[in-house]
């Protein structure tokens, strides 16, 4: 039987992490950090610090120059993956509801 591999989540420094949970200080906190570009998991925690609440759960995400955050979403056992987009005006949106 295969054994899964462990996930690793990327570390965002604590000087990083905004005051106050939001979009404007999760594009801030990525780009402080160095991981525009990037493929990153972010643990539920940090997620609840940039943003609020959990959005992404365990999916890769990587930032873009224009915001754009393309995630990963493993289909059919990890044998398949789907990709798809959300703009800064939906990760907004998504924090609404």
């Amino acid at each position: 039987m295969k054994t899964a591999k462990p996930l690793t989540f990327a570390a965002i420094p604590a000087w990083a992490l905004p005051e106050t949970p939001g979009v404007e200080g999760f594009y801030a906190a990525i780009a402080l950090a160095g991981l525009e570009h990037k493929w990153v998991r972010l643990s539920a925690d940090t997620q609840r610090a940039l943003l609020g609440k959990v959005v992404f759960g365990k999916r890769e995400i990587k930032v873009d120059d224009l915001g754009e955050i393309a995630q990963v979403h493993t289909v059919d056992f990890g044998r398949d993956a789907d990709t798809f987009y959300t703009s800064p005006t939906g990760l907004r949106n998504s924090l609404t509801f």
